[in-house]
């Protein structure tokens, strides 16, 4: 899955893309939309931005420390 996310791979990515790309990604979905990814925020902690960009795109995600963990 990685791999798909380099310069290069963007051009090819729809040629190349089969069933076990379909099942990786629905895999990170699920695990980026369950329990413990996602909490209501406390707004009485501190929040934290994450951000990244190059060339080809830009992401961020904001974060929370949640128990001990």
């Amino acid at each position: 899955m990685v791999d798909l996310t380099k310069k290069d791979a963007v051009k090819s990515v729809a040629k190349r893309w089969g069933p076990k790309h379909d099942e990786a990604f629905a895999e990170v979905k699920r695990l980026l939309t369950n329990a413990p990814v996602l909490h209501f925020p406390d707004f009485s902690k501190e929040f934290v931005i994450h951000v990244d960009a190059s060339e080809v795109g830009a992401g961020a995600f904001l974060a929370q420390q949640n128990g001990d963990a």
